[in-house]
């Protein structure tokens, strides 16, 4: 035996006329938090404002005492810590695919073409190495 529901056609009974559709109403409960046994307090929007807004203090103060320790750490260089330094280069847009397509024909990364050429050009200026072998001497007395 089939007990499937028959299938709901959509009638003119079932809609609203353009503005004319009335809001669904919530039914009113009459419920008191002290005849449950638990005490209710109505707290005004403004302390419940204040208590957001002195949380918010708090975290914002709390993170900056956090940035605060970061920042006076003593700074060290890369060089320093025997790492590698990083900075930006921009490039405009022809150097940029100039720079892809010789990547892709060479078989290299960027980081590699732009070292490469970094390094012969510091090596055609003597003057450089002269000087950063001082730095050298300094840094490890």
């Amino acid at each position: 035996m089939d007990h499937s529901k028959p299938i709901a056609t959509l009638s003119s009974a079932l809609l609203a006329r353009k503005g004319g559709a009335k809001p669904a109403t919530k039914p009113e409960l009459d419920v008191s938090f002290a005849d449950a046994g638990h005490a209710a307090e109505v707290v005004p929007i403004s302390r419940a404002a204040d208590a957001f807004v002195n949380d918010a203090r708090r975290q914002q103060d709390q993170l900056s005492d956090v940035f605060s320790e970061r920042s006076s750490r003593p700074r060290t260089s890369a060089l320093s810590r025997g790492g590698k330094a990083a900075f930006t280069l921009r490039l405009d847009e022809d150097r940029h695919l100039r720079l892809r397509l010789a990547c892709t024909a060479s078989g290299r990364s960027a980081q590699q073409v732009v070292t490469e050429a970094l390094d012969t050009y510091l090596a055609s200026i003597p003057e450089i190495e002269a000087i950063a072998g001082q730095i050298r001497r300094k840094r490890t007395n």
